[in-house]
């Protein structure tokens, strides 16, 4: 069977309402993208989400070089083909900062215009923006329709697709409703030569929906595709393997793996740049923890986003491997990219208690 076919037969026990799986490998299986769509994943986060698909793909994961997943429930996955299709016009402010209350949000019949007929013609090419024009033009948009965003709502480091959306909204946060209309015209000319600003694309045929109540944390998903977070470097054969037997709190595969290998210890993983001390932590595997950490695996390590094991063990509740990381060593006082120490990313009273000190 092929890999394609092999992953279509795992994903069945998710019960997708839609499920679409490409090779973008020429065959081989090495670059797989999966677009799926499932009841499972309702409640979850979008990181969540993913974890589930992964889980679910088992061994096949490590014969993979690299896997982009789309994962939706059916209200999503609904929402996503007419959420572009917003009215700027009647979108009401929320969760806005003081800044906002300066935007000026006066408006150019004209330029108004223009500016719907490109939003309708927008999802024509959207699918072949380079990432950083698509950012671009998301947060053009966001600006043009709600105004400055609210700085306190920006997504934490762990939704790195929120938040390079956020921050292409906050870059242009100092233009006007015309100026971030009249920059995002421009811009489409710009990509789009063969574009007519007098008339509207054809996904303007199904704008006849209500006009949202958009809020600062929401997003348009028509860029979700294309803004994904990029691997940090392909991960070798043996990491691979190392990985998925951390995910398998598998310990005696690990010290097979250890002993062949013992740089692999402080190895990252190529999605978020986590060890594999702080991946089984985050996934619960208590056993491999144990064991990394008796090996001497680094407990301050910090993948991409600041966080150390220590700030997961006290997001997930994890108070024994709380207590063994700050007995080898683990430091309290660590901020992450958000400024928060493990104690302050806790909401477990009494661990939160333990993390800070005040309950030894």
């Amino acid at each position: 069977m092929s890999m394609v076919e092999l992953l279509t037969e795992r994903m069945q026990v998710l019960k997708p309402t839609k499920l679409e799986i490409i090779d973008e490998s020429d065959g081989c299986g090495a670059k797989i993208r999966i677009e799926i769509v499932s009841d499972e994943f309702a409640g979850k986060s979008t990181l969540n989400s993913h974890r589930l698909v992964q889980e679910k793909m088992g061994d096949l994961l490590q014969q993979i070089h690299a896997v982009t997943i789309q994962a939706y429930t059916p209200e999503k996955y609904a929402a996503k083909s007419c959420l572009l299709h917003i009215w700027f016009k009647n979108i009401k402010k929320s969760g806005q900062n003081s800044s906002t209350n300066s935007w000026d949000d006066s408006e150019n019949p004209e330029i108004s215009r223009k500016f719907e007929n490109a939003c309708s013609h927008l999802p024509e090419i959207v699918a072949n923006l380079e990432k950083a024009i698509a950012l671009r033009f998301y947060g053009l948009y966001k600006q043009a329709v709600q105004g400055p965003p609210d700085d306190s709502s920006r997504p934490s480091w762990y939704d790195t697709s929120s938040r390079y959306k956020f921050d292409a909204w906050s870059k242009v946060s100092n233009l006007s409703k015309i100026e971030a209309q009249t920059k995002y015209c421009e811009l489409l000319e710009e990509v789009d030569s063969t574009w007519d600003s007098t008339k509207k694309g054809a996904a303007s045929s199904s704008w006849n929906i209500k006009p949202s109540t958009l809020g600062a944390s929401e997003e348009l998903e028509m860029f979700d595709d294309l803004i994904q977070m990029e691997p940090v470097r392909m991960e070798t054969a043996i990491e691979r393997e190392w990985f998925t037997a951390m995910r398998n709190d598998d310990v005696k595969r690990m010290n097979e793996i250890l002993k062949l290998d013992p740089e692999i210890l402080e190895a990252k993983d190529q999605h978020l740049a986590m060890t594999a001390l702080s991946r089984s932590i985050d996934l619960g595997c208590e056993n491999v923890a144990q064991f990394l950490i008796a090996k001497g695996a680094d407990v301050n390590v910090a993948d991409f986003g600041g966080q150390t094991p220590l700030h997961f063990a006290a997001q997930c509740h994890r108070r024994n491997l709380a207590e063994l990381l700050i007995a080898s060593g683990a430091d309290r006082s660590t901020r992450d990219a958000d400024g928060l120490t493990p104690a302050e990313c806790c909401d477990d009273e009494e661990l939160q208690e333990f993390l800070a000190g005040r309950n030894q």
